[in-house]
């Protein structure tokens, strides 16, 4: 009787437990190649790969230590995208995108994350906080005379930067005027007059003396 417990003990001691093995000989790697911020729109491109006995990885993307998504990919290398707009004001600033991988193997119909063998890496970026001036939208009556000159109303909005805002026209660029007597956090509508080849633009300064882009539309022109 005693033969056969010392018997079972050493088998059950020698039985190498399989996942746990594999696991421990899976890899995984990943990189951030490219990232670029334009206006608040984040694009981020890297690679990741597979080692050892992983047949895959899970991907997490992560800004600021928040998890944005999570993904799975099988195979041994590929390429990843995340693109993320969030106009959001408190999103000015200093940032961080964080990527972990984690290798995943094949278990029997299963596949297994292997959570212990976790790699990262990160890329620090900046959201500019000044505002972001929109034209959305012109009604225009254009004359059908020699000038074809055209008068209308447009209407502008902006997002981002500091509220408490003063909003400015022009043509081409130029003789800007401010609408301050309007309102503070927008949207604005504005008389305009033009002919036809030139632009009518627009741009706003935020309470912290901030100036926006400008954004134009051409003479005559229905957004």
């Amino acid at each position: 009787m005693k033969f056969s417990v010392w018997v079972l003990l050493i088998l059950t001691l020698t039985v190498p437990a399989v996942a746990d093995d594999r696991c421990s000989t899976a890899t995984a790697g990943v990189t951030i190649d490219d990232l670029t911020v334009e206006g608040d729109v984040l694009t981020a491109k890297g690679t990741w790969q597979a080692g050892g006995d992983a047949t895959g990885v899970l991907l997490e993307y992560r800004v600021d230590g928040d998890r944005l998504r999570a993904e799975t990919w099988s195979g041994a290398s590929d390429s990843w995208t995340v693109v993320r707009m969030d106009p959001q004001v408190e999103d000015c600033g200093q940032h961080a995108l964080r990527m972990y991988v984690f290798p995943s193997i094949q278990d029997g119909k299963h596949q297994r994350v292997c959570l212990s063998r976790s790699l990262s890496t990160m890329r620090q970026f900046d959201i500019a906080c000044n505002p972001i001036a929109e034209i959305a939208d012109c009604q225009w009556q254009c004359s059908g005379g020699n000038d074809g000159s055209c008068t209308g109303t447009c209407t502008a909005s902006v997002r981002r930067g500091s509220p408490g805002y003063v909003p400015y026209w022009g043509v081409n660029g130029e003789g800007w005027q401010s609408s301050e007597a309007s309102s503070a956090v927008g949207p604005w509508s504005q008389p305009v007059t033009c002919k036809p080849g030139q632009r009518i633009s627009f741009k706003v300064r935020d309470r912290k003396s901030r100036w926006s882009n400008v954004d134009e539309v051409g003479c005559g022109v229905t957004e």
